[in-house]
């Protein structure tokens, strides 16, 4: 998800390694940087996570093995994003006629995907119900 970065971390990743043995791990993409008023910059990128187990070489692993573990925290990220969004698609589904039903569920899938990995913003449910039901 698009998410402001006020310091850049080093090599794109951010562990944060848990009592339990696991690690949450931030992996940061396509950053844009946007003038503001003041030479002020805002900087902006794709920002997924995930928990992975912890080992001694993690960070080097995960820079290793990069598209791997972003690909996997973008799948959760769709998931969860999927799970925020199912009741409004399923009462957008529920009024509309058969023939109309898959596109506009095929249309919130592209857009859940579109904000998980970074294209399009975070938007309320009720402005989701409006961007998935318009033609």
């Amino acid at each position: 998800m698009r998410t402001p970065i006020f310091k850049r971390p080093d090599k794109d990743i951010h562990i944060t390694r848990l009592a339990t043995g696991k690690a949450v791990i931030r992996l940061y993409a396509a950053y844009v940087e946007s003038p503001l008023a003041h030479r002020t910059v805002l900087i902006t990128a794709n920002v997924v996570e995930t928990t992975v187990p912890d080992r001694p070489d993690l960070e080097a692993h995960i820079l290793r093995h990069w598209k791997h573990y972003y690909d996997k925290a973008v799948q959760e990220e769709i998931s969860y994003l999927s799970g925020q969004y199912e009741k409004v698609i399923r009462d957008a589904l529920a009024k509309l006629p058969p023939g109309k039903k898959a596109e506009v569920a095929d249309r919130a899938d592209e857009y859940i995907r579109a904000i998980a990995h970074g294209d399009k913003p975070f938007v309320q449910k009720q402005k989701f119900a409006k961007i998935i039901l318009q033609q």
